[in-house]
């Protein structure tokens, strides 16, 4: 690993305002840049809901911003970045509303998109782009480094995970007989999460053939919430609901605490991935190369390419990287016991005698700033 030539960059920008998956993923890139470059100065403009799960990283100056919304926004920025200057700014946000921030941020390098992954003319305002390839999200991140000159990866997650997020988890999910497995029902878009009754199917099995615990796991959204009390009232088994009752390090450490992840395509897959659990991951809508895959590769259940024949027409011509089947069918093409194959190839190692607990009694609370059960501060929606 090292710099290919040319004088070393002292001051690297980061442009990535969200998503909460797409965070954790710029981790190791972090680590690479601190690596490469010794000394290196990182700065990350970060939007405040993504910077709930990053929030602490060593080695990184955090600007905090709300996606620019109007002209004062903007004033706001540039009022932050007058009198700094970046040996290179990373443009990983393209959009029109991140785009607008790359002219006030003095910089002598820039990098962007190619023009087929480039949204908002992001193109228009940076001076180097990234070739276009077949990438999934982790892969294409490491392509601005690449761009950069610099070789290598440092494929090393440290989420800043505190010790009081892992005794909190440990109060809600005590030590026990059997696998303990969180399933995440929600994702950013509903036409991404499974049918509520196989949520709930796939919880009674778990208990039933694993003897396992398990906890459903998202965020404050009220349709989260919404989805999770449902999931829960469907399942004799009765599964933990901490849907919208943790902070979002605290979600990263039931993830982190649990033996396997069931989730459709959202943060929690990523978050999963970089601690280390095993994950199946649900894709339909969109393929899992493009937008995960990367964790537990053989765990990782993908019918985007029936559901783009089924529902979109699709013959078999050349993918477009925007392409998604938006058809309220897809998810529907995953069925239960596929997913518990995959389970199966994790929790058979851990199985133990039929002897299933009483679920976490946890109390219901419809006001999400409050949490309703430990003493988690400072609970917000993601």
């Amino acid at each position: 690993m090292g710099w290919r030539s040319g004088r070393r960059p002292r001051r690297v920008a980061i442009v990535r305002l969200s998503a909460i998956g797409d965070a954790v993923l710029i981790v190791p890139l972090v680590e690479t840049l601190k690596r490469a470059l010794p000394g290196v100065e990182i700065t990350w403009v970060i939007g405040r809901e993504a910077y709930g799960i990053v929030e602490g990283l060593p080695g990184v100056e955090f600007i905090v911003i709300d996606k620019p919304r109007c002209a004062r926004h903007y004033m706001e920025f540039a009022s932050r970045m007058r009198g700094r200057y970046f040996d290179v700014v990373l443009g990983l946000h393209s959009s029109f509303r991140s785009n607008t921030l790359y002219p006030l941020m003095p910089a002598g390098v820039k990098i962007g998109y190619d023009h087929q992954r480039s949204r908002g003319f992001q193109w228009f305002f940076m001076n180097r782009k990234i070739p276009y390839a077949r990438q999934n999200l982790l892969d294409r991140f490491f392509s601005f480094l690449e761009a950069l000159g610099i070789d290598g990866r440092v494929e090393r997650w440290e989420l800043p995970i505190g010790p009081e997020d892992d005794a909190w988890v440990q109060q809600q999910i005590p030590g026990g007989r059997g696998p303990v497995v969180a399933i995440h029902p929600a994702a950013s878009r509903p036409e991404r999460n499974l049918a509520t009754e196989r949520y709930s199917l796939l919880a009674d099995e778990i208990v039933e053939r694993w003897g396992g615990r398990v906890v459903l796991t998202g965020g404050c959204d009220p349709a989260e919430r919404q989805l999770g009390e449902a999931v829960r009232s469907g399942a004799r088994s009765k599964p933990t609901n901490l849907v919208g009752r943790t902070t979002l390090k605290q979600m990263a450490a039931v993830l982190k605490r649990a033996d396997c992840v069931v989730a459709p395509d959202t943060c929690a897959i990523h978050i999963a991935g970089a601690l280390g659990t095993p994950v199946v991951g649900l894709y339909a809508v969109a393929p899992s190369w493009l937008t995960g895959g990367w964790a537990s590769p053989e765990l990782v259940i993908d019918h985007f390419s029936e559901a783009a024949r089924r529902f979109a027409g699709w013959r078999g011509q050349n993918f477009r990287w925007r392409w998604r089947v938006h058809d309220p069918r897809c998810m529907s093409l995953i069925q239960p016991e596929e997913v518990l194959e995959k389970l199966a190839l994790v929790l058979d190692r851990k199985k133990q005698p039929r002897d299933a607990p009483e679920p976490v009694s946890v109390d219901q609370e419809d006001d999400c700033g409050r949490l309703a059960i430990g003493n988690a501060p400072n609970a917000s929606g993601w």
